[in-house]
């Protein structure tokens, strides 16, 4: 083959490749309006992951790195041209999104152009170092060490509050920096490390491994669980006191959701309902809701297909509950949460529910912070609180 028509292959190429990448911010686009829409939820589909994998037939990881630029395009919109120009790609985009802030966006596409999956990893941990989790049941380190970051994303040292006690008693007992000393290229500053995430892993055909970081709050439980079962499991074996575990909370959160029957019965009378006030659901309402429904979302699209998830289930009102207060069997109806958030936008309006659920938010983190005790300078130095104190 001669070497114009490598190069009349090389030009087709590189025209291809870009006609894909306006095709994939075209997609994005698309994607983004068609979720503000509520496309997914109103074609049956429980959210938009359910609708890119089970309808759009995207592997997962296709659809993992999809609705991931997709967030970062509503968050950060300044990485759209770089995705179209070939700047960056799915991967890289999803790796700089770890480490992107409002602040240092711009900076951070500059740094990602053009760069592999290997050397955005190493930009990234260079930017935001990682701590991997170990296996076993291992004690962790009471406090992470400090992590290095640029001063130039910091206040001046002048302005700037001690970073911590640490820094604090080295301030007291250090002599003040000369006017005429530049900042110092990296200072030290302590880092929250999150806490990672439960993995459950495949080891064998119908076996899988269960990872989990314990605290020692959690550590203590489990050490307790395993006295009380000692009767029962003498061993204390984690298997068998992992699935006595399982099958307590499916009884009694079963019992709460109304999908276990409880051995007590109870009257099913009901007293006449409240004009302009609707009912509280009855647990024995709420069993034979779900049981007549087969324990699936009953909501059905416009072409006529049921939804059927099993995940996160509520009970919905129809319209008759508006007028009547009534919370009968007859009255309700199993819809998941994503339909029955889309019903109630449909009643109520996208802006009365959105501003419900932000309030709702609002109020448990509120809760949260008012229950948790307040950690002072006077007091992070004392000793460690009683284990039935510690946040679980």
């Amino acid at each position: 083959m001669h070497e114009n028509d490598i190069r009349q292959l090389d030009h087709e190429l590189q025209r291809l490749i870009a006609a894909e990448r306006k095709g994939l911010v075209a997609f994005l686009r698309v994607l983004d309006r068609f979720d503000r829409e509520d496309g997914p939820v109103r074609l049956h589909c429980k959210d938009l992951w359910h609708y890119l994998e089970k309808t759009l037939h995207l592997s997962a990881p296709s659809v993992f790195r999809r609705t991931r630029a997709l967030h970062l395009f509503r968050t950060f919109p300044q990485v759209e041209a770089p995705l179209e120009d070939g700047r960056l790609n799915l991967t890289t985009l999803e790796i700089l999104g770890r480490v992107a802030t409002p602040e240092n966006v711009d900076d951070l596409i500059v740094r990602f152009a053009f760069k592999t999956k290997r050397e955005a990893e190493e930009l990234e941990v260079s930017i935001q170092p990682r701590h991997p989790a170990r296996d076993g049941l291992r004690k962790f380190p009471e406090r992470p060490p400090p992590l290095l970051v640029p001063a130039s994303s910091l206040p001046s040292a002048a302005a700037r509050a001690p970073l911590s006690l640490a820094d604090s008693h080295l301030g007291s007992s250090a002599a003040p920096a000369p006017a005429s000393e530049p900042h110092p290229t990296r200072t030290p500053v302590l880092l929250a490390c999150p806490e990672p995430r439960g993995t459950v892993e495949p080891v064998a055909r119908e076996r899988w491994s269960l990872r989990v970081t314990l605290n020692s709050g959690r550590k203590k439980k489990l050490e307790q669980l395993k006295d009380l079962l000692s009767h029962k499991i003498p061993d204390g074996d984690l298997n068998a006191v992992f699935e006595e575990m399982l099958d307590c909370a499916i009884e009694k959160h079963g019992k709460r959701r109304g999908t276990v029957k409880p051995v007590r019965t109870r009257k099913t009378g009901l007293p006449p309902p409240t004009p302009g006030k609707r009912q509280r659901i009855k647990a024995w309402v709420r069993r034979e809701v779900l049981e007549r429904d087969g324990h699936r979302c009953r909501y059905v699209s416009p072409a006529g297909t049921r939804c059927g998830s099993t995940r996160q289930l509520e009970l919905h009102h129809r319209d008759g509950a508006l007028v009547t207060g009534s919370s009968t069997p007859d009255e309700l109806e199993t819809h998941c949460k994503p339909h029955n958030q889309l019903a109630a936008r449909d009643v109520f309006g996208r802006a009365h529910i959105e501003q419900r659920i932000q309030e709702s938010r609002e109020a448990r983190r509120t809760a949260r912070t008012t229950a948790r005790p307040e950690r002072t300078a006077a007091t992070s130095n004392a000793a460690p609180r009683p284990a039935h104190e510690v946040d679980g």
